[in-house]
């Protein structure tokens, strides 16, 4: 049976340090199901994204731009230099 998703809203952020692009996140809320969940476009390589459920639009928002924050500080600190996009088949 397929699942259905609800795409909410699409977020953008950009000017990362090092010139590393722009990235891009979207929430989605399952249809019948209360929980939102976040998909990235493009992850950095040691950098957890978050996976788990969220009760509100704001909190999965706060998740996402806590790990843009911590992309941010991979940049700057442990030599990272762009985002990897995610290719989805």
């Amino acid at each position: 049976m397929p699942i259905y998703r609800e795409l909410v809203v699409t977020l953008t952020a950009n000017e990362f340090t090092n010139g590393a692009g722009e990235a891009t996140a979207s929430i989605f809320k399952e249809c019948g199901q209360n929980l939102y969940h976040c998909e990235f476009h493009a992850t950095v390589r040691g950098v957890p994204a978050p996976d788990a459920g969220y009760d509100s639009v704001d909190d999965a928002r706060k998740a996402i731009f806590q790990y843009w924050d911590a992309c941010e500080n991979a940049f700057r600190n442990n030599g990272v230099t762009s985002f990897q996009r995610i290719l989805k088949v």
